[in-house]
């Protein structure tokens, strides 16, 4: 799975300062992740770069209405790109490569805006972006090529990485991500049937989904991962399972309502059979 990395928890305030959001960016970047895990995928980090820093001032502004402000060097670092080597670690279960936009956005005609122009509008179609390039500033370039040396990285060496930056430090967690549905969003269960042939069951309660998939194991095994299928006439989402007499099935739904861009992770259930 791939995704853009764009913002973390140390820049957000400067790169949304001016803006609002409904739900905030760094959430969304991280449900990905756990979608990723729940489905047993691992994840590129497809393009990623301080929007809306420059390196060769230094300075930084919100990426919404272009405004730079002088900053310097050690605040880029600190603000936008330790939170960026630090999610890779911290999610180095999952993420497996990550890739890094290392360009001049001002030289670009696509990518540039006006000062005090607002992002979408005249003179800023795409908001404002900045320079990300690492060359740019001597201290965020040498501290950039420090951290490829870690043995986070394949190649690396420093630091401690039992097994180099080739092998994940963990495996997956078994238990599913804590973003917590809406209140009364809807109904489950599993409903039984002759000879242990069951039905694992979810219906919303008012609404509509894009999707809904079930996440199981059974007597603590290995977790099993499969998309429900609508029964129209029954108005719910089902999966068929196995569950032998006296077995007992675990299980957990990601559901994306379709009022939303983003899915919702139930707690875990417990079924015996």
């Amino acid at each position: 799975m791939g995704l853009s990395d764009f913002y973390n928890a140390g820049s957000l305030a400067t790169q949304w300062g001016c803006s609002s959001y409904d739900v905030n960016p760094v959430t969304l970047q991280n449900r990905v992740l756990d979608f990723a895990r729940s489905h047993g995928k691992p994840v590129m980090i497809a393009e990623a770069s301080p929007q809306g820093y420059t390196t060769s001032g230094p300075s930084r502004s919100c990426i919404m209405r272009k405004g730079p402000q002088a900053t310097t060097a050690a605040a880029v670092l600190s603000e936008w790109y330790a939170g960026y080597w630090s999610w890779i670690e911290q999610n180095r279960d999952v993420i497996r490569i990550a890739s890094y936009i290392n360009t001049d956005w001002d030289a670009q005609t696509q990518w540039q805006c006006a000062d005090g122009a607002a992002a979408g509008g005249a003179g800023c179609g795409n908001g404002y972006w900045g320079d990300a390039r690492i060359q740019a500033n001597p201290a965020i370039r040498d501290a950039f090529l420090n951290e490829l040396r870690k043995c986070v990285f394949v190649g690396g060496t420093a630091g401690d990485c039992p097994g180099g930056g080739t092998t994940p430090p963990t495996t997956p967690p078994t238990t599913p991500p804590t973003t917590p549905p809406g209140s009364g969003d809807y109904t489950q269960g599993v409903a039984a049937g002759s000879g242990g042939h069951d039905t694992v069951w979810f219906r919303p309660n008012g609404g509509t989904e894009t999707f809904v998939a079930v996440h199981y194991a059974l007597d603590g095994g290995g977790r099993l991962n499969y998309m429900a299928t609508y029964d129209a006439a029954a108005g719910r989402w089902e999966l068929p399972v196995t569950v032998p007499a006296g077995h007992t099935l675990t299980y957990f739904f990601d559901y994306q309502p379709s009022t939303q861009t983003y899915q919702n992770t139930t707690p875990v259930y417990t079924f015996t059979g």
